[in-house]
């Protein structure tokens, strides 16, 4: 279920590299006299630019590939130990197996409903520390790079950021989802599902820092309240 984590680190390094290469070039949208050093290190970012999404294309396909089979026979061997085990809901292997195979967001739900049954761990609760760590750093260098870029134009500068951006955001959502198993354990006004933690936190990444900043302002605020009122 995390493979989509790291297929976007895998992304953001050619991201990062062009954007170093572009910073020792000069760091700007402007050009450059042919023949100069400056410009044989331009036309090796463009050539890393485009040889590299490829081979990062490959390599994040076959990743999301084995991701989505494992996440396919995780649920049928995990739904065959919950339905042996005596926590009052008995899912059906092969059902979930199925329609996991055909729709593979269905696994969350499965999760939810796991969650709903078994308590798997008592985590620390240092998870809410990495997760609000992720968000505001990703947050500042992504804004970073495109202040950089759109007024100052810093194209390599802001590529660099925003690779970086990439990169500290991708702990974010596991950092949640394991948090939340800390929270529902230890609050006794709020439990959250950690099966519900977890789309939640990987969907917010989609918008962006609009999307995973007040995810994360709203999960910790929560979670202090909760916690202060045990």
């Amino acid at each position: 279920m995390l493979a989509p984590l790291a297929a976007l680190v895998l992304v953001a390094i050619p991201v990062l590299g062009a954007g170093a290469l572009t910073v020792w070039a000069g760091g700007t949208q402007t050009t450059v006299d042919a023949g100069s050093t400056e410009a044989t290190v331009l036309i090796g970012a463009a050539v890393a630019g485009f040889v590299g999404p490829i081979l990062i294309f490959v390599a994040a396909a076959v990743l999301l590939s084995v991701g989505s089979l494992a996440v396919i026979v995780g649920v049928y061997f995990d739904a065959e130990t919950v339905e042996a085990a005596d926590v009052g809901w008995q899912p059906n292997p092969l059902l979930f197996m199925l329609v996991t195979l055909f729709f593979q967001p269905f696994a969350f739900y499965y999760l939810y409903k796991r969650h709903q049954y078994v308590v798997d761990w008592v985590d620390s609760g240092r998870w809410a520390t990495v997760a609000g760590v992720s968000a505001v750093l990703s947050t500042l260098f992504v804004v970073a790079g495109l202040v950089l870029d759109t007024v100052l134009g810093r194209m390599g500068l802001a590529l660099v950021l925003v690779g970086l951006g990439a990169i500290v955001i991708a702990p974010f959502p596991y950092a949640l989802y394991r948090d939340s198993t800390y929270v529902r354990l230890n609050s006794g006004s709020w439990q959250p599902n950690p099966g519900l933690t977890l789309p939640v936190a990987l969907g917010s990444l989609l918008l962006g820092p609009i999307g995973y900043l007040p995810v994360s302002v709203f999960y910790l605020v929560k979670r202090r309240g909760a916690l202060a009122a045990a």
